[in-house]
């Protein structure tokens, strides 16, 4: 399994998982031309792509969702109330239901979604599965319970939401409205609840590979996130740290910087 974060953040994300000749797109939250530039600088035709996975209905991850689906004739798979909160903008497209909680097949790879607290219609994350390599992707909670921890449990990779520092987001240039609702349990998780969350699940599972998402532009920087997650981890009585890297939210075809992950073989 290869995996490229193609964006990360308020301003758009989007993930790629290839596994073989096959690829999934996990949100389409920028443009659909900046979605095909970044394919095509990683060796992805758009024709491999078997689906885009929403992981819910706002801009910032289903921006060209529909678009990509429509003109590539790929299903664009989301739970009922994510598709009916679309709207008319998946009119036309390809669309398929996943329940949440439950598990498809698409291609080479397995699918599961599992729920999680934020402020949309029925907001998920999903677990993929793929060559024996399992990863997990959570990027918009403004809160966690066991349900989450076990749902991270025995990723080989994790991909998580650290969107805020508490300090830098009170003087952060938002309405006081919105750092209520980022800081609420349905909005998105600090550097500490992140650090938090990892620690219950490499209590159980040991070390994976972690990649902190979904960075605040005005209320974090990728050194301030990945010192709190370590600290936290520490805090928890962690011996063994987790590989953490912070996504940037966005890098240019040629630019360095796109955050890549393969599994690791075990022998």
């Amino acid at each position: 399994m290869f995996v490229v974060a193609l964006a990360s953040g308020s301003a758009g994300n989007a993930i790629l998982a290839r596994a073989g000749d096959e690829a999934l797109l996990i949100d389409a939250g920028i443009s659909l031309r900046a979605i095909e530039q970044l394919l095509a600088w990683h060796g992805t035709a758009p024709t491999q792509i078997k689906a885009v996975l929403l992981t819910h209905e706002h801009d910032d991850h289903a921006l060209s969702a529909a678009a990509f689906a429509r003109r590539y004739c790929v299903p664009l798979v989301a739970n009922a109330l994510t598709l009916a909160a679309l709207g008319e903008t998946v009119a036309a497209a390809p669309t398929a239901i996943l329940p949440v909680g439950e598990r498809g097949a698409i291609g080479t790879f397995t699918v599961e979604s599992f729920p999680v607290a934020h402020d949309a219609a029925d907001p998920v994350g999903y677990r993929i599965q793929a060559a024996g390599v399992t990863v997990a992707v959570a990027v918009d909670l403004g809160s966690w319970d066991e349900a989450t921890v076990n749902a991270l449990t025995a990723a080989d990779l994790i991909i998580l939401e650290a969107n805020h520092d508490r300090a830098l987001l009170s003087a952060a240039p938002y309405p006081l409205s919105v750092r209520q609702r980022i800081s609420s349990p349905r909005g998105h998780l600090d550097n500490t609840q992140c650090g938090q969350l990892l620690a219950q699940v490499m209590t159980r599972r040991g070390s994976s590979d972690v990649w902190l998402a979904h960075l605040s532009r005005h209320a974090n920087t990728p050194q301030v996130a990945v010192e709190s997650v370590s600290r936290a981890l520490r805090q928890a009585g962690l011996r063994h740290l987790p590989s953490l890297r912070a996504l940037p939210a966005r890098a240019r075809p040629g630019s360095g910087g796109m955050p890549c992950w393969q599994a690791r073989e075990w022998w």
